[in-house]
C-alpha cells in the first residue's frame, strides 16, 4: 500500500505539471501537451485491456511523448539559467526497453537529493551537455517558466499480441512511466526502486513456470496488487475523464434522450423541463452512456439494449432513490452493454483489416447483428476468396446491393452454406459495385472538399450538403461546386448566424438566418440578390438617418425660437399657444422616423449645453464615436502586476498625504496635483533612497559611498530659491492683497 500511495503521489506531481490548462497562455505548449495526454491515455487504456486479457495489437511499437512541463517555484530562480544550458540527464533505463549501460555506479539520487551538486555532476560527466540524448528521451529548455521533455514507449522487435506477453507489456509501460517521471523530476528513488523490484520480481516469477504454485488470493489481497500502471491509469481517468454534465441539448443531438411513441406531445415537454431544471442532480455520471428512455414506468434496459426507462412524470428524488436501489442491476446492465459494444467493435475492426474493408454498418438490431458479424468473421478467408474487399457491407434484413457500391447482407443468414450460396449469387456482381463504390467514394471526398474550402473562404455559420437524402452524390456535388465557385463573391458579407442547406426548393429565411437552396440553383442570381438586399438596406438606414437628422433640426428650431421669445418676453396668445401645444402632441405621437422622439433628443441637447462636462459620460449618445473610450483614460482601467506596485504608485501620487496647497494657485486640480508631486518632501525622500539602494545592490555597499549627494542636489528641488517651472513666483508668508 505505501508503494501505490507513493506511485499515486508522483502521477499527481507529473499531471499537475503537465496539465494543458496551466499553458493557456501559449497555444502552441497547450496543443502538444493535449495532443500527448491523449496519446498517453490511449496507451494506458490499452496496456490495462491487454493486462485483463483482451490481446489486441498495440497502437504502435514505438510511441514518441512530448510534455511542456512547468518549472515549480521552489526550483527557485536560479533554475532558469540551469535550464538554459542543459539536458536531462540520460536515464539509467532508457524508454527504448534496453538497460543503459553506465560508467559511474553511484547509486541513483531523487531530484531533491542531487540539486545541490548538480552543477558538479554535469562537469564530471561531459556526454550530457552535447545535447543529444542517448536513451529514449530528452529535455530542451524552452522559456523561462517551462521545459519540454521527451521520451519514447518501445516493445521489442517483432512483438505478438499473445498471452505469453502480458507480464512483457506491463513491465514497458512501466519502464516507459518511470522514464517520464525521472524527465519531468516527480519520481524519487525510492519509488523508482520500488516499481523496479516489482517488475523484476514479475520477470523472474514468469522465468520459471514448472516452479510455479497457485496463487493465494490472500497473499495477493494483503500486498494491495496495484502496479505504476494501474494507478497510471487511475490517476489518468481522475484528471482528465471525470464525466462533465453536459446539456439537455447535447444529449438529445447525442440520441441520449429518447420517447416513447405512446405520450402526448405535452407528457414529453413536461419531462424536457424537469431534465432540463434538474439535469445536475441526477448524478448524470452513474448513467452518462445509457440513453434515457421517457415512458410510463421505470425500468432497465428492456426498451433498449442499456437503456434506462422513466417515466414522463418524474421527480429528480425519485430518479435518485431509483438509481440507488438498481445500482448492482444497472451496472450488471452497462456492463453487458459495453461487452456487447466492445464485441461489435473489434468483430468490425478485424473484418475491416482482413478484407480491407472502409466500414461495416448495421440497419438493424445489434443484438441480432451479433451472429452474422461472428459468422463473417469466421469465414474471412472464405470472403476474402470470393472478392468482397474494399467496399463498405451492411447488416439489414435483406440481401440488397445500393447503387453507391454497397453491399446489404440479410441479418437472418446463419450458416455457411447460406453465406456460401450468397456470395455465388454475388460473386459476378462485385466488380461493377467496386467500380460504383470507388466512383460514389471519390465524388463524396470531391463534395467534401468543396465545402469545406467555401468554408474557409465565407466563413458561414454552418454548411450542410446532406441535410436531404432526396438528393444523389452528382447533385450534392454540383451544389457543392455552385456555392465554391461563387464563395470570392460571397465573402465581402458576414455569414456567421447563417446556414446554407441543400433542400428540394428555395427557400431564403433572413429571420431564421437559413439559406435553403436546391441542388440546381444559380450562383449568380444568388449574388445579385443578396448585392440588391444589401443596397437596399443600405438605402432605408440612409433614410431612416436622414428623416432622423431632420427631425432633430426642426425640434432644435422650435426650442431656440422659444428661448428666442422668452428672452425677449414675448408671450403668445391662449389660441396660438394652444395650437402649438396640439401639433407637438400629434409630432410626438407620430414621429417621422418610427422609434424616435425628437423632442426627447432635444432636451437631452439642451442639457449638455447646460452642462458640458457631463457629456462623456451620457450613455445614449447619437455620435458614432463615444467619447468616454476616446478621449478620456479611465483610471479603473490601470492594472498593475502586483499589490506592492499599486502601493508604491499610489504612495508616488500622494494618495496618503494630506493636499498641501500652501503658496500655490489653486485654480486647478490638475495644477495643484502636479505642483504637489513637484514639492513634497516624502516624494523627493523615497526617490533618493530608492536610487540609493538601486546603487548600492548593484555595486555594494562599501565599497563605493553614494551618501553625499542626494536626489534634490540633483533635481535643484532642496533650493528654497527655485520655484518650480511653470508657476508664478510667490512671496513667501504674504498673501495677496496685505502688501
Amino acid at each position: 500500500m505505501a508503494a501505490a500511495a507513493m506511485y499515486k503521489r508522483a502521477l499527481n506531481a507529473f499531471f499537475l505539471k503537465v496539465h494543458p490548462d496551466f499553458f493557456h497562455h501559449n497555444a502552441q505548449q497547450q496543443t502538444v501537451n493535449q495532443n500527448s495526454v491523449a496519446q498517453l491515455n490511449e496507451l494506458l487504456a490499452w496496456a490495462r485491456e491487454f493486462k485483463q486479457g483482451t490481446l489486441r495489437a498495440p497502437p504502435a511499437t514505438s510511441i514518441s511523448f512530448s510534455f511542456y512541463r512547468r518549472i515549480d517555484e521552489d526550483e527557485g530562480g536560479g533554475a532558469d539559467a540551469v535550464t538554459a544550458q542543459r539536458t536531462v540527464r540520460t536515464s539509467e533505463t532508457g524508454s527504448s526497453g534496453v538497460e543503459r549501460e553506465s560508467g559511474d555506479d553511484r547509486p541513483k539520487e531523487s531530484f531533491f537529493a542531487k540539486r545541490g551538486y548538480r552543477a558538479a555532476d554535469w562537469t564530471s560527466d561531459g556526454s550530457d551537455f552535447g545535447g543529444v540524448d542517448s536513451g529514449g528521451g530528452s529535455a530542451v529548455h524552452q522559456d523561462s517558466r517551462t521545459v519540454l521533455i521527451h521520451s519514447t514507449f518501445e516493445l521489442p522487435q517483432g512483438f505478438v499480441a499473445s498471452e505469453s506477453n502480458r507480464g512483457l507489456v506491463e513491465r514497458s509501460v512501466n519502464k516507459f512511466l518511470r522514464d517520464l517521471l525521472r524527465r519531468a523530476e516527480c519520481i524519487d528513488s525510492v519509488t523508482e526502486s520500488m516499481s523496479v523490484a516489482e517488475d523484476a520480481a514479475a520477470a523472474r516469477r514468469e522465468a520459471k513456470p514448472l516452479r510455479r504454485r497457485r496463487a493465494d488470493p490472500r497473499v495477493k489481497a494483503k500486498s494491495g496488487g496495484k502496479t505504476l500502471l494501474d494507478e497510471a491509469g487511475e490517476a489518468m481517468s481522475m484528471q482528465w475523464t471525470l464525466t462533465s454534465v453536459p446539456t439537455l441539448e447535447e444529449l438529445m443531438d447525442a440520441d441520449q434522450v429518447l420517447f416513447a411513441k405512446t405520450l402526448s406531445p405535452l407528457q414529453c415537454s413536461a419531462a424536457l423541463h424537469t431534465l432540463r431544471a434538474s439535469l445536475g442532480e441526477l448524478h448524470y455520471d452513474q448513467w452518462s452512456s445509457m440513453p434515457l428512455v421517457i415512458d410510463d414506468h421505470f425500468a432497465i434496459g428492456t426498451d433498449i439494449t442499456g437503456g434506462l426507462t422513466v417515466p414522463w412524470d418524474f421527480r429528480p428524488l425519485q430518479f435518485v432513490s431509483f438509481l440507488h436501489q438498481n445500482a448492482a442491476a444497472i451496472a450488471q446492465c452497462r456492463t453487458l452493454t459495453m461487452t456487447l459494444a466492445t464485441e461489435v467493435e473489434q468483430l468490425i475492426a478485424e473484418l475491416c483489416t482482413a478484407l480491407e474493408l472502409d466500414d461495416v454498418l448495421i440497419s438493424c438490431s445489434h443484438k441480432e447483428a451479433m451472429n452474422v458479424l461472428r459468422l463473417l468473421h469466421r469465414n474471412k478467408e472464405l470472403l476474402h476468396g470470393y472478392g468482397l474487399t474494399n467496399l463498405t457491407l451492411e447488416i439489414g434484413m435483406r440481401h440488397a446491393t445500393r447503387a453507391n457500391g454497397v453491399v446489404i447482407i440479410d441479418v437472418s443468414m446463419k450458416t455457411t452454406e447460406e453465406l456460401r450460396e450468397w456470395l455465388r449469387a454475388l460473386h459476378g456482381k462485385l466488380d461493377l459495385q467496386r467500380k460504383l463504390y470507388s466512383v460514389s467514394k471519390q465524388m463524396l471526398e470531391t463534395t467534401m472538399w468543396h465545402l469545406k474550402e467555401f468554408r474557409d473562404m465565407v466563413e458561414p455559420g454552418g454548411v450542410d450538403a446532406f441535410v436531404n437524402n432526396d438528393c444523389t452524390y452528382a447533385q450534392r456535388l454540383a451544389w457543392a461546386k455552385e456555392l465554391f465557385r461563387i464563395g470570392p463573391a460571397l465573402a465581402h458579407w458576414d455569414w456567421q448566424e447563417f446556414t446554407f442547406l441543400l433542400s428540394p426548393e428555395l427557400d431564403v429565411d433572413w429571420s431564421r438566418r437559413q439559406l435553403k437552396l436546391p441542388h440546381n440553383f444559380d450562383g449568380d442570381a444568388l449574388v445579385r440578390y443578396v448585392e440588391d438586399v444589401q443596397q437596399s438596406a443600405k438605402e432605408r438606414a440612409k433614410e431612416a438617418l436622414l428623416r432622423a437628422s431632420a427631425a432633430r433640426r426642426l425640434s432644435e428650431e422650435e426650442l431656440r425660437a422659444q428661448a428666442h421669445a422668452a428672452d425677449l418676453q414675448l408671450n403668445d396668445d391662449p389660441s396660438e399657444a394652444e395650437n402649438k401645444e396640439q401639433v407637438r402632441q400629434q409630432f410626438l405621437e407620430d414621429p417621422l422616423v418610427p422609434g424616435t422622439q425628437p423632442v426627447s433628443e432635444a432636451m437631452r441637447h439642451l442639457y449638455r449645453r447646460s452642462s458640458p462636462h457631463m457629456d462623456e459620460y451620457m450613455t445614449s449618445s447619437e455620435e458614432r464615436v463615444d467619447p468616454l473610450s476616446v478621449e478620456r483614460p479611465l483610471s479603473h482601467a490601470v492594472t498593475f502586476n502586483s499589490d506592492t506596485e499599486a502601493e508604491e504608485q499610489l504612495k508616488w501620487e500622494g494618495f496618503y498625504q494630506e493636499p498641501y496647497v500652501d503658496q500655490m494657485p489653486t485654480g486647478d486640480l490638475d495644477d495643484m496635483a502636479h505642483t504637489y508631486r513637484l514639492t513634497n518632501r516624502w516624494h523627493r525622500e523615497a526617490a533618493a533612497k530608492k536610487l540609493l539602494d538601486e546603487l548600492q545592490s548593484t555595486y555594494g555597499k562599501k565599497s563605493r559611498r553614494f551618501d553625499y549627494q542626494k536626489m534634490g542636489d540633483v533635481l535643484e528641488i532642496n533650493n528654497a530659491r527655485v520655484q518650480p517651472k511653470g508657476f508664478p513666483v510667490v512671496a513667501r508668508g504674504v498673501r495677496q492683497g496685505e502688501g
